[in-house]
């Protein structure tokens, strides 16, 4: 059976609360590498396409995140296994054509020393289910929950 694998590396920028944050406070800016492997290219002869890998980062600079390393790195996996063709809600029924994801979250990365998280994810084991927690989302769910609700008085 080929394999075929893509590595990727480059910077991302996340809009982390404080509270459990990967990286030291106010930093919002990490490294990453991946290695995305499928046992098949894509309909344009691609493992994925590759500027489709930073557009997926984008996901965490949008809206606010509570997360650590660990949270970031399994958010990015699902991201991966989004991209090629999977199904993170059934990964049984809807595999895609990933076989291997290995991510790498660096919050410190310089001549002098490394820190960070990793994780590889292989074909047949579940996903990682320990995601970032989307701030953003959680107050649009409650601005809406608390538009919908009638006060007391306005009810008949």
């Amino acid at each position: 059976m080929a394999i075929w694998t893509l590595y990727r590396t480059g910077k991302f920028t996340a809009n982390l609360v404080e509270k459990n944050k990967c990286g030291r406070p106010g930093q919002n800016e990490f490294r990453y590498e991946i290695e995305l492997c499928t046992t098949s290219l894509d309909s344009q002869n691609f493992i994925v396409d590759n500027f489709e890998i930073p557009k997926a980062f984008d996901h965490f600079r949008r809206d606010q995140f509570e997360a650590s390393c660990e949270q970031l790195v399994a958010g990015v996996v699902l991201l991966l296994f989004k991209l090629a063709g999977g199904s993170p809600s059934n990964p049984t029924k809807t595999p895609g054509r990933s076989t291997r994801i290995k991510v790498k979250v660096m919050p410190i990365n310089n001549a002098d020393e490394s820190a960070g998280a990793a994780f590889e994810w292989l074909k047949g084991e579940p996903l990682p289910t320990n995601l970032p927690i989307n701030i953003s989302k959680q107050l649009r769910q409650s601005a809406k929950i608390a538009v919908s609700r009638k006060p007391s008085y306005a009810r008949a």
